[in-house]
């Protein structure tokens, strides 16, 4: 995040630079931006002592993704929530139909009544004597665990009928999901990795967990290639006509989710533009002000200082009110030779005092400031 070299000083979250080799040729021109001024050297060795950018790494990069959705306010929660609505797409209990001496179980999975499911499933599967069938009724025990909300009990029985010589889709994606939910993120993207691969045939749901499971697991250039792949599938691209207006606005949710991540995968990245692409996507269908902010720390890393200002006085203007996008907002309007306003941010920063390391950076940076003034 900081790197400092002989000849430079070079902040990679604030993106302010000073070259020795060309403060002569830049001094001798008719303007001379504001950052060759002497006083900058002080501030960037601020910045340096405290180590700033390394001390904050800005929300954005603590690997958390905030909904788009106002009911739901944890963005892990949000995540698992998402994952879970969507694990009822891919027909968990299609094995059912193979099990033509349990209809009681069926007529309880239809009720919906989980719970006397599972103590059916529990008593057929313990006195089952064919592996075959054994192994199915596996399958949706672990299905009904997992639909219960029992996330545990539904990985350890997909686990004690897993077998690595005869994949079963099923228990890979419905271990994959559960695992997702207790928060083990790398066993929930090898388990639905080997579900996507053995054939399971939803691939479009797929993609959109993993896309979740791999950003949880801050694997970020596989969250932004599964968002990709989902967002192309030729099945979201090419809906048929006569969708149901709920399919359609699953798909919009879904889709603006596959975005998101995107967005903040190519973030992770450095790949700011792209970044900012999809950002301006969503922002077609959403004022969220996280998402203006977002887009403000993209184009700060672009050194687009006027653009980020833009985009923190809107997340300011939707309601964000955090120190955070005071402090970029101050560093953006210094860096770009605003200098009283981003005092002004600054000094905000420090009333605020809920930020200690960005009360500790601001008051560095005012006093490099007022410090290379005075020099002058």
């Amino acid at each position: 995040m900081l790197q400092l070299n002989d000849d430079s000083y070079t902040i990679t979250g604030a993106k302010m630079e000073f070259e020795n080799t060309e403060k002569t040729e830049k001094t001798n021109s008719k303007t001379v931006r504001w950052y060759y001024k002497k006083w900058v050297r002080l501030l960037a060795g601020a910045l340096a002592i405290v180590m700033i950018f390394v001390a904050i790494s800005y929300s954005v990069m603590r690997s958390q993704v905030r909904s788009l959705y106002e009911n739901i306010s944890d963005s892990e929660n949000a995540l698992k929530e998402i994952s879970q609505n969507n694990a009822e797409d891919v027909g968990v209990y299609d094995n059912l139909d193979k099990i033509n001496d349990y209809a009681t179980l069926s007529e309880l999975v239809d009720k919906g009544d989980y719970m006397a499911a599972i103590d059916k499933a529990n008593e057929a599967l313990n006195s089952e004597q064919d592996p075959d069938v054994k192994k199915e009724l596996a399958e949706i025990l672990s299905d009904l665990y997992y639909n219960s909300g029992m996330y545990q009990e539904a990985a350890d029985i997909a686990s004690l009928y897993y077998d690595e010589e005869e994949v079963s889709p099923s228990l890979c994606y419905v271990r994959g999901l559960a695992f997702l939910q207790l928060g083990s993120y790398s066993e929930a993207v090898n388990d639905l990795e080997m579900a996507k691969y053995s054939g399971l045939e939803d691939e479009d749901v797929l993609n959109l967990h993993l896309a979740i499971a791999t950003y949880a697991n801050s694997e970020y250039e596989a969250a932004s290639e599964y968002s990709e792949d989902y967002l192309h599938s030729p099945t979201i691209l090419n809906l048929p006509e006569n969708v149901s207006d709920d399919t359609q606005k699953e798909i919009e949710e879904n889709s603006n989710l596959c975005k998101y991540i995107a967005a903040l995968s190519y973030m992770h990245q450095d790949e700011y533009k792209q970044s900012i692409a999809y950002i301006d996507e969503l922002l077609e269908h959403t004022k969220d002000s996280e998402i203006y902010f977002y887009r403000g720390i993209d184009n700060m890393a672009l050194e687009e200082y006027e653009a980020a200002i833009e985009d923190f006085e809107k997340a300011i203007e939707e309601g964000k009110k955090d120190t955070e996008v005071y402090y970029d907002l101050g560093i953006c309007r210094v860096s770009c030779g605003k200098v009283d306003e981003g005092i002004d941010d600054l000094k905000r920063v420090i009333n605020n005092n809920d930020k200690p390391e960005l009360t500790t950076a601001s008051a560095n940076i005012l006093t490099a400031i007022a410090q290379g003034k005075s020099d002058e």
